[in-house]
């Protein structure tokens, strides 16, 4: 019976010592890989109490055993025992200290929170500053642009008026030529008049002298010829105080030449000319005032385009609008004249319109092929538009040097004579 027992008890010794083991190595793996919560991991960890109980329960049975068995047995299960106690003590101190180093840990991970937390709210708060100054930068931009705008669209009109004032300064010119001219023609008439008074008490009149008399008058027919015209010319370069032209009805259409011709060598400032007399006729113009710009050709492939596609109410806006679009333009191309006219003429849009304005430097032509441009049927085209018209009054004002010095063998000054005659309006060359 007594060896039964030792038996049992060293069975049991055994199978607790094992599972001893087994605990320790258990909590050997778990213990290093603990991660996140792991605080909250150890305090749930029942091994280590199961662990003591088994090492108390042992150190019991082995005071049993130790009186039971041989020393020979003994000795190596008490060695055993120590080293299990020893990795005991030393497993909880580890476990110790890892829990010491996890409420740090957490002491540490808290105080990094709330700086987090604070960061966060001070960013937020810079983030707001951050946008009032964009939004802010974004207003001050805006208020750049605008008085940038201003001041390019005031410089085109120093442009304009520096352009009226050369003009002014021409007819200044011309008044001052007449001035000479009516001075010398009284001159010659007092003349004249000297020697018809002395003929008056001779009693012969020489061949000579009667010569003299019908060279001087016909002289003075030129001359008194000559005064007229400048005086024509001088009438008709003189503006209307209010508008720029004597323009009746409110409904205006101005229809611009573009063509190549209208910055070519000579003349090179054709077009900006133009531009100059549109902006100074649109500046004079007030809200009773109704307009479009119509222009020819627009493109390569378009013969005409426009700036509103209607007759627009005339405001402060809509001349800085339309200042802006003609600063834009630039010479090109053929001179589709029919077709610009046409599309005026045949225009719902246009209706209302009662006065079109042609401006242009040269006869209609048309396009063939992408590059080169023919001569279109004058007398045609005349009749074309005149069919299509339905008592609107068409003005028309040449650019150029023949239109300045009327020459009619020009046939683009004939067509515009010609075309302001047939549809009561007037021309007049600059």
């Amino acid at each position: 019976m007594a060896r039964r027992e030792i038996h049992i008890d060293y069975h049991l010794f055994l199978i607790l010592f094992s599972k001893a083991l087994g605990a320790m190595i258990i909590l050997f793996i778990m213990v290093p890989k603990l991660t996140g919560d792991v605080k909250h991991k150890l305090e749930e960890l029942e091994q280590l109490d199961e662990l003591k109980q088994q090492v108390v329960q042992m150190d019991g049975m082995l005071a049993k055993l130790k009186k039971s068995v041989p020393e020979a047995v003994y000795k190596p299960l008490e060695q055993k025992f120590k080293e299990v106690q020893n990795t005991t003590k030393n497993l909880e101190a580890r476990i110790e200290s890892l829990q010491h180093s996890l409420a740090q840990c957490d002491n540490q991970r808290q105080f990094l929170q709330d700086r987090i937390n604070k960061l966060e709210k001070e960013l937020n708060a810079l983030d707001s500053k951050t946008k009032e100054s964009v939004e802010t930068m974004i207003e001050v931009k805006e208020q750049r642009d605008k008085l940038q705008n201003e001041l390019e669209v005031t410089k085109e009109q120093l442009k304009d008026y520096e352009q009226i004032k050369k003009n002014l300064e021409n007819k200044g010119e011309l008044e001052k030529q007449l001035v000479q001219l009516q001075e010398e023609v009284n001159k010659q008439l007092l003349t004249i008049k000297n020697q018809e008074d002395k003929l008056k008490t001779q009693t012969e009149v020489t061949q000579n002298t009667a010569e003299q008399i019908k060279q001087l008058q016909e002289t003075i027919k030129a001359k008194d010829q000559t005064i007229k015209l400048q005086q024509q010319q001088i009438a008709d370069c003189k503006p209307n105080p209010k508008t720029g032209f004597d323009i009746k009805d409110k409904n205006v259409v101005f229809v611009v030449d573009l063509s190549g011709s209208m910055d070519d060598a000579p003349e090179t400032d054709k077009l900006d000319q133009v531009k100059a007399g549109l902006k100074m006729m649109v500046a004079t113009m007030d809200e009773n005032y109704k307009v479009d710009v119509v222009i020819f050709p627009k493109s390569k492939t378009e013969e005409y385009g426009y700036k509103y596609g209607k007759l627009t109410t005339v405001t402060e806006s809509t001349k800085y609008d339309i200042y802006r679009y003609l600063s834009s333009l630039k010479a090109f191309g053929c001179t589709p004249t029919r077709q610009a006219m046409n599309y005026v003429l045949d225009e719902p849009a246009y209706k209302a319109a009662g006065t079109i304005i042609l401006l242009s430097d040269g006869a209609p032509t048309k396009r063939v092929g992408q590059l080169d441009c023919d001569d279109d049927d004058i007398a045609d085209v005349l009749a074309d538009i005149k069919s299509k018209n339905s008592g609107r009054v068409i003005n028309c004002i040449g650019v150029g040097s023949d239109f300045r010095n009327e020459n009619m063998s020009n046939k683009g000054v004939k067509f515009m004579n010609d075309l302001a005659r047939e549809n009561k309006g007037f021309y007049i060359g600059f």
